[in-house]
């Protein structure tokens, strides 16, 4: 997976490089007033400065469509230069198509873009020349630095280890014993000694990879591989070259990198505008269920989030307090708690299901509000926290993640949602094995448009009450 820093440094290019271009443009507009030569059209500095605010986002997404924000741990300062320049010259093209088809003129000079072109480009490639020296700099001091196992002969270790660089500090440089053969079991032992980032599988004999790919795909190590002829695993694959070699990354979840940054923005301004907007509601109904049923409002329950980090996800009360399992409650587990009705189907029911559809113990307020999934919305406190998203797989316990066989580390890939594929594909009317199939297909193809259709689809499923 990307480190966090790769994200944090991708994310300020951003509003560093729209900073230097409005700066640029500015010392152009500065540079030719000094010019003897009046200006042609009469665009004062306010009115210049605030076209420059709303145009040049469009400059800044010209950079982001030729990949200048790509998460990439080092990058070719000449390659970044070129880059820098055919974006910015694509931009102001842009910018002055745009003043020729405005009706009102955009700069006072037809001379200013050809200023502010030459300006911002060496403000830009000083400003991520400066961002990329403290990003090495931090990696003499181990930030951002990917621990890295290379499976290959000595010298292909060596000469992958010079290309690499040192965003990279590849833990087996060093050791004499030959890795060739290396089974999940020997990657084990790195992992438990160095914790991985990465393993580079550049000796493959066939059978291994599929069981190392799951080793790193378990413990959130990033896998990548010099292919042979079947060794294509999956759709989510990054190709690059480590000296000539093309090498194949396995990428867990397209959500990994960007994505991963604008569903995060998007949760947290949703979910804030919602309890804002949902707050005298969530008053009131406090108030019913204490009234029609004594005890605490709110339900919290212990689930893996992403990585298989516990977290505590919160709910309105649904059950009668007398038969609350867990936490503060008497500490009993939901089985012990059904056990006491003396239907051994709704054990059964429960061990199939984790849910039971007539669930004895739900108060008549409470499926209502599990029918109209009302129970759920305190959990946009854990999407505003970070801890869940607004679409995902489900929140599982412990114990569950074992339904998952090998994509359990897939499945911990990402968050879990308030609301997902299973919910909007028929909730308790699908058997639990669909259910997996669900979350690991959301987790392997994951979009922002899947996103809009399953919270469309989520409205659907609430006001039609189906699938309780």
């Amino acid at each position: 997976m990307k480190k966090r820093s790769e994200l944090i440094f991708s994310l300020v290019l951003v509003p560093t490089d729209y900073l230097m271009m409005i700066v640029g443009f500015v010392a152009a507009y500065l540079f030719r007033q000094d010019s003897t030569k009046p200006f042609a059209y009469m665009v004062g500095g306010y009115v210049y400065l605030r076209y420059l605010v709303i145009l040049l986002p469009i400059w800044v997404l010209i950079f982001a469509m030729l990949g200048l924000y790509s998460l990439e741990s080092t990058r070719s300062r000449l390659s970044e230069l070129v880059r820098v320049f055919i974006a910015s010259a694509c931009g102001v093209m842009a910018l002055i198509l745009l003043d020729f088809l405005s009706q009102d003129p955009i700069f006072p000079s037809k001379s200013i873009p050809v200023y502010g072109f030459v300006f911002t480009v060496s403000l830009i490639a000083l400003a991520r020349l400066v961002v990329g020296t403290v990003q090495r700099i931090l990696f003499n001091y181990g930030v951002g630095v990917h621990q890295t196992l290379i499976i290959a002969p000595a010298r292909v270790v060596e000469t992958i280890t010079d290309e690499l660089g040192p965003a990279y500090k590849v833990m087996n440089s060093a050791y004499t014993g030959d890795l060739r053969g290396a089974q999940a079991e020997d990657v084990a032992k790195f992992h438990a000694k160095y914790h991985l980032d990465e393993v580079l599988h550049a000796y493959s004999e066939g059978s291994q990879d599929t069981s190392l790919m799951t080793f790193c795909q378990s413990h959130h190590i990033t896998y990548k591989f010099v292919p042979n002829i079947g060794g294509i695993y999956g759709a989510n694959v990054h190709t690059s070259l480590y000296g000539g070699v093309p090498v194949l990354e396995l990428q867990q979840t397209p959500l990994d990198g960007w994505g991963r940054i604008l569903k995060r923005v998007v949760d947290f301004i949703t979910s804030l505008f919602a309890l804002v907007f949902l707050a005298p509601f969530f008053l009131v109904l406090g108030v019913v269920i204490k009234i029609t049923d004594p005890g605490p409002v709110f339900y919290a329950h212990e689930r893996l989030s992403r990585t298989g980090k516990k977290i505590r996800v919160y709910k309105f009360r649904s059950m009668k307090a007398a038969y609350c399992s867990g936490g503060k409650y008497d500490g009993k587990s939901p089985e012990e708690v059904l056990a006491g009705f003396g239907d051994p189907k709704l054990l059964v029911e429960f061990k199939k299901y984790q849910k039971i559809k007539k669930d004895p113990r739900v108060s008549r307020l409470g499926r209502f509000l599990r029918k109209t999934s009302v129970d759920e919305l305190p959990q946009l406190f854990n999407v505003l926290k970070g801890d869940l998203s607004l679409v995902g797989p489900r929140p599982i316990i412990d114990s569950e993640l074992e339904r998952y066989g090998g994509a359990g580390g897939k499945f911990l890939a990402i968050k879990p949602g308030l609301t997902g594929l299973w919910q909007v594909s028929g909730r308790n009317d699908i058997g639990y094995d669909e259910r997996v199939k669900l979350d690991i297909y959301y987790v392997e193809n994951w979009s922002v448009w899947l996103d809009i259709s399953i919270l469309w689809r989520t409205l659907g499923v609430i006001l039609g009450g189906r699938g309780y």
